[in-house]
């Protein structure tokens, strides 16, 4: 048994970190201040030891043996259990924030309009799976399929595939792709942007097993609060 108690406080908030830390690895978030981590982590862990609490044979996670000297004590089996605990709830709602579960039931009721991406600039390159063509400042068009970006507005970095430049002829006032040699380009912040369009004619539909499995999600629940209010 432990009598430090702000090891024993650490102690009992491992299960909500970890939770916490899988959690952040999947989603893109904007910074947090240490308080939030620390409220994140508690809810998470009491979250794990109420879930353990009941499916537990013995429900009894920690003894505390007076007020004077509280302490943890753990067995091989429980905390087992309680890792698993961890894992699980961190995947799971990594996987519901990525896919914008939660929010996208109260958009549907109404409740509210936010999304739960850290930018509209993420949010948008993020549902739009379609080909773009690039503006930039200085006149230039650039035509591709973004693979990858940003998540920042103001470190706008894009990964174009299937690039092309856009030229506008004057005399047949017609516009003719003009293909890079490799058809890949890294824009970075130094090349200017003033407006980006998205081409939907040239979307791609590429969903995997585990997207499917939360856009079923997502469906199940329009449906059933749809059907609680109308």
């Amino acid at each position: 048994m432990f009598n430090d108690q702000t090891f024993q406080i650490f102690l009992f908030l491992i299960p909500g970190l970890i939770a916490s830390v899988i959690m952040n690895a999947m989603v893109v978030r904007k910074n947090q201040s240490q308080l939030t981590k620390l409220i994140e982590a508690l809810i998470f862990s009491l979250l794990i030891y109420v879930t353990f609490s009941g499916f537990a044979k013995n429900g009894n996670i920690f003894i505390i043996s007076d007020f004077e000297t509280p302490g943890l004590i753990y067995e091989f089996k429980s905390l087992i259990g309680i890792l698993l605990l961890s894992l699980f709830y961190g995947v799971l709602f990594g996987g519901l924030i990525h896919y914008d579960v939660l929010l996208n039931c109260l958009r549907t009721v109404k409740l509210t309009k936010k999304t739960a991406e850290s930018s509209v600039w993420y949010d948008v390159f993020k549902k739009e799976k379609c080909y773009i063509v690039i503006n930039f400042v200085d006149g230039y068009r650039l035509k591709g399929y973004p693979r990858h970006f940003s998540d920042d507005p103001d470190k706008p970095y894009i990964y174009l595939q299937d690039s092309s430049w856009v030229v506008y002829n004057k005399k047949t006032k017609k516009q003719t792709l003009v293909p890079l040699n490799r058809g890949e380009i890294f824009i970075t912040p130094e090349m200017k942007i003033e407006y980006i369009e998205f081409l939907n004619q040239d979307k791609k539909q590429s969903l995997s097993w585990i997207k499917k499995l939360f856009h079923k999600i997502k469906q199940l629940f329009n449906k059933i609060t749809k059907k609680i209010f109308g």
